[in-house]
């Protein structure tokens, strides 16, 4: 070439290769370039980073979804799918999980939970399967210490003449029963729901230290320097409660002589797990639960307090338990309860982020629809749906912004494509294991309020802001408080 030196012409190259390598290639070359998406999201991680880091990810993948279909590209190697048909493909299937849940163990120590692949998901998840069956929550021992934390949080709410946080009461009565259920009663002697002020410190250590989430899971060699020391000593003082207590609830463990365990820790000693090994399950458990009950009932009880007609059915189908007492398997089969926890399940998914998994040797067959072709998605690329897309489909769930739990009185063959669409605890062996604890501890206390109670909003607070939920993998009301009225009907 006339004119152009050596030198010159190997930084052309350079910068060909460059240009071809990071945008010409997976634009036009990738195997995922027939996925369609925005074009900075094909080029660089960063996109959907951001979209996630300025908690905007999941309403702008739905909006994605309405623009595009029903797969989208949101990464250089991501694809967002919203066609429920393939949840029997990436979860039902048990693909590995991607490193994103690396760091939700603890300890030094992989939970269940964090495990990403699926062999040793497995032999964890069967250690405690049974602990939390529902035949077992039902009548374990300690269901007794439940309904007593349960049946104390009603009285608090019924004692109370002005509006109370139903948000950060739900977290603390939640949190004691998860205790419970994991030291046992002879440790976890003094539940917190009878010391509001220290149950609070609590659970703000534990939002402190799972606010770090963005940080540990996406980008965790940027959490060293980001990470204000506040909530570095949150987690320690978090991370040090729930190790003394496993410590203790262990030693219990090894004095039982029952043939079968009563404690979470118990369970998981009996396994031979370390003790490392033992908090790391544990601690997880104790988060999780906390957590996403205390934000499920929130929504709730803020639901039927919005919605005075639902409110209304619901109290009508109570009324028979007014003046006496009843077993959960009694209120189990309410229909119209059912239907209430069924929509808020869906319009309010305490976890309605991204659960990414990652398709194996031969990668995953794409179908093909009028938007994509079949295809083959290749091997390594991360997978992910969201509940907050999948239960926002107004094909499946018509007006989805509305709270409708008469939907969820179809028949059996209306009902099908509503039940495959909920992603709220997961699907296949990776479900939320801890479901049936959530539910029945759910049920117990909106039956034990509600039967002769009425929730009504606080006209102080301005619903507009308090009740939006965070777009976040967890979330929460945006200013971490949900305030209700309680009267006596």
């Amino acid at each position: 070439m006339p004119g152009v030196s050596a030198i010159e012409l190997l930084v052309l190259t350079a910068v060909f290769l460059t240009v071809f390598h990071f945008i010409i290639y997976p634009l036009y070359f990738h195997p995922l370039s027939k996925v369609p998406g925005p074009k900075v999201a094909a080029i660089t991680r960063q996109w959907i980073l951001y979209q996630t880091w300025s908690e905007n990810r999941n309403k702008t993948i739905l909006k994605l979804h309405h623009k595009y279909g029903t797969i989208v590209r949101i990464g250089p190697n991501e694809v967002d799918i919203s066609d429920a048909s393939y949840i029997k493909d990436i979860y039902v299937k048990n693909l590995d999980k991607s490193t994103f849940y690396r760091q939700f163990g603890a300890y030094g120590a992989y939970n269940t939970f964090s495990e990403i692949e699926k062999t040793p998901h497995l032999e964890r998840k069967k250690l405690t399967t049974k602990f939390y069956s529902k035949t077992n929550v039902a009548t374990s021992p300690l269901q007794s210490r439940m309904r007593s934390i349960i049946d104390q949080t009603i009285d608090r709410i019924k004692s109370t003449r002005h509006s109370i946080d139903v948000y950060n009461l739900f977290q603390q009565m939640a949190l004691d029963v998860m205790c419970v259920f994991s030291f046992g009663t002879e440790v976890y002697d003094k539940p917190l729901v009878k010391e509001p002020e220290k149950a609070q410190d609590l659970v703000n250590n534990f939002r402190w230290a799972s606010s770090t989430w963005f940080w540990t899971t996406l980008v965790p060699f940027l959490e060293p320097y980001v990470i204000s020391q506040h909530v570095k000593d949150a987690a320690c003082k978090t991370a040090a409660w729930v190790m003394d207590f496993s410590a203790q609830a262990s030693t219990c463990a090894d004095l039982e002589h029952e043939s079968k365990p009563l404690t979470l820790v118990g369970v998981l000693k009996s396994s031979g797990l370390d003790m490392n090994h033992v908090a790391a399950e544990v601690i997880d458990h104790v988060v999780a639960g906390h957590e996403t009950t205390g934000i499920t009932l929130a929504y709730l009880l803020y639901e039927l307090a919005a919605n005075t007609d639902c409110q209304r059915t619901l109290k009508d189908e109570l009324k028979v338990y007014q003046e006496k007492d009843y077993d959960f398997s009694q209120i189990d089969v309410l229909p119209y309860l059912e239907a209430v926890l069924q929509e808020t399940f869906r319009l309010h998914a305490a976890i309605p982020g991204q659960e990414p998994r990652v398709t194996p040797v031969g990668g995953m067959k794409w179908r093909g629809n009028e938007q994509v072709p079949s295809m083959t998605i290749p091997s390594g690329t991360i997978v992910t749906m969201e509940p907050w897309t999948l239960h926002r489909d107004d094909k499946v769930f018509p007006d989805p912004l509305v709270f409708k739990p008469e939907r969820w009185l179809a028949d059996e063959h209306s009902l099908f494509p509503m039940k495959r669409q909920i992603l709220t605890f997961g699907a296949g062996v990776r479900m939320c294991i801890g479901k049936n604890l959530a539910i029945q501890e759910m049920k117990l206390l909106l039956v034990g309020l509600l039967r002769d109670h009425h929730v009504g909003l606080d006209p102080s607070m301005d619903y507009e802001s308090d009740v939006v939920m965070a777009d976040k993998y967890t979330t929460h009301p945006a200013n971490h408080r949900l305030f209700l009225t309680f009267c006596r009907d």
